[in-house]
């Protein structure tokens, strides 16, 4: 098993290696943090914690004013949220939904890695995964809202 320190170590090497674009910031939580952007563009979050020997990567998708609207007059709400929830699922990617599924503001969707597991294709893996995941979020929140537009204005 990796020490903390040996942990810390690791992570700038492999990253570099991988020639994401990398940015340290601090956060009370967090021994070390990152927001790494990926090479798609895409921005994931990575912090060593304080707290608990683990790696946590997470990304939040807030939602724009016009979709919360969109969102909270839906009938499909519901139907959304939970096909949302059990393609993540699927993923194995822990999700939450910030403050409820009534009043929607943010989707905050995470990984753990412990030290126990620690090693740079798990590393790399789990970055990689919830850049998807993202991705995902993005093309399912397309979808639901063309849904909700009148049909001249639905893209094809």
């Amino acid at each position: 098993m990796f020490t903390r320190d040996q942990v810390a170590s690791k992570i700038r090497v492999w990253l570099e290696a991988e020639k994401w674009k990398l940015s340290e910031f601090r956060d009370a939580n967090f021994q070390l943090a990152y927001k790494i952007v990926l090479s798609s563009g895409r921005e994931i979050y990575l912090g060593l914690e304080k707290s608990v020997e683990r790696l946590t990567i997470q990304n939040t998708l807030l939602i724009p004013p016009d979709l919360k609207n969109i969102y909270r007059l839906s009938p499909n709400k519901y139907k959304f949220l939970n096909e949302l929830k059990v393609h993540l699922m699927q993923m194995e990617v822990s999700t939450q939904i910030y403050p409820s599924f009534e009043e929607l503001e943010s989707i905050n969707i995470a990984n753990f890695i412990y030290f126990d597991g620690f090693s740079r294709n798990k590393l790399i893996h789990e970055i990689y995964k919830l850049g998807d995941a993202t991705d995902l979020i993005f093309i399912m929140w397309k979808k639901f809202t063309e849904s909700h537009l009148p049909s001249d204005r639905q893209e094809h």
